[in-house]
């Protein structure tokens, strides 16, 4: 990975819309900045991310 982050097409849209109601993310991969923040904040581990095919595990 690259670091970057692009928008698919939602699996769930209803759990997309409701995260956003919540503002725990935005549209279109603009959530991954403000998750980053809180982690960073909280003095959290930085998350690992992998992937398998077109599947992303966190």
């Amino acid at each position: 990975m690259n670091g970057t982050v692009t928008a698919g097409k939602y699996r769930n849209w209803r759990i997309g819309d409701f995260l956003k109601e919540l503002q725990l993310t935005e549209g279109r991969g603009t959530g991954f900045p403000k998750i980053r923040s809180a982690i960073k904040f909280n003095s959290s581990a930085p998350p690992v991310l992998k992937q398998i095919k077109t599947v992303i595990i966190f």
